[in-house]
């Protein structure tokens, strides 16, 4: 019987009912001596016309509560626009989220699981969230030109964890955790990333796989695997550039490994790898003809 204060500011309220007491407020039925209720910036975002799982504010921001309302509003949002995610989502079978605009997508925490092609990126920003692909048969997130990621986890037990496509260009992938069966980040023949930084990999295989592409930076990133930190493979005209700032690389095998196609065709790129002071490489380094003769390097 005490006195009662509620006080509720800048909050949204996303799939709540219209009405007194279908919204997202409604006042005490105990007798108290003193009820006050404050109400100041909240907004309902309610689902009307629209798809079930999928809300929209006024701002033209969509809010997805379901597998169907993700890629609904992945449709839907204008170009530059933003998705947010606002529960867990699990794609079964065949089907998965494709992004084909530059938009974000903020996953607000949550989590995208897929049981098979994962997440395919082909523009945008993917931020602040996780993607896991429990028994996928490719990366649990797929890239293509132009795509930024951001604060993600990405957890790939039977597979690889981020794959650039062949010839595409990332600007960065930042401050992301993998946890993955093959390679951590796959940059397929002749792709590139501006630069991965604060990137943790944890694999079974291979921290980064690069045929013949380019990292321009790698740096405070560390990698723990079970085979290589690095495979690096010279393949056809594309020159192999990788630059190491203040990493750390533990391969149980070899800490780099480079090789070529293993064909009888000599590529006609060019491996150049390099690493500062702060680069330490715990492994060996091996090459197909030579060791580099760096100790502990």
């Amino acid at each position: 019987n005490d006195d009662t204060l509620v006080s509720l500011t800048n909050n949204k309220f996303i799939g709540t009912q219209p009405g007194d007491q279908g919204n997202y407020k409604y006042e005490s039925d105990t007798n108290v001596s003193t009820f006050e209720f404050i109400d100041r910036y909240n907004v309902v975002i309610a689902g009307d016309g629209l798809p079930n799982g999928l809300y929209k504010d006024e701002g033209g921001v969509y809010y997805a509560t379901t597998g169907s309302g993700l890629k609904e509003a992945i449709n839907e949002v204008e170009e530059h626009g933003t998705v947010v995610l606002v529960k867990d989502v699990v794609y079964t079978g065949n089907d998965y989220p494709v992004i084909e605009k530059d938009i974000l997508l903020d996953l607000n925490g949550y989590n995208i699981s897929t049981t098979s092609f994962g997440v395919v990126a082909k523009a945008g920003t993917i931020k602040d969230g996780s993607i896991t692909n429990p028994v996928g048969s490719r990366a649990a997130l797929r890239t293509w030109t132009g795509v930024s990621v951001e604060n993600i986890s990405i957890f790939s037990p039977e597979n690889g964890g981020i794959t650039v496509a062949s010839g595409n260009s990332l600007p960065y992938i930042k401050d992301v955790t993998i946890e993955a069966k093959t390679y951590g980040i796959e940059l397929q023949y002749g792709s590139s990333v501006g630069i991965i930084e604060n990137v943790y990999i944890n694999s079974e295989k291979n921290g980064m796989v690069v045929q013949s592409g380019t990292i321009s930076e790698i740096k405070n990133c560390t990698m723990i695997v079970k085979e290589n930190g690095v495979w690096a493979q010279l393949k056809g005209i594309y020159d192999l550039n990788v630059d190491f700032t203040e990493c750390s690389v533990v391969g149980a095998n070899y800490g780099i490994y480079i090789c070529d196609e293993g064909s009888t065709i000599v590529p006609d790129g060019v491996a150049k790898l390099s690493f500062d002071d702060k680069t330490v490489f715990k492994g060996g380094i091996k090459d197909k003809e030579y060791a580099f003769g760096q100790k502990d390097k």
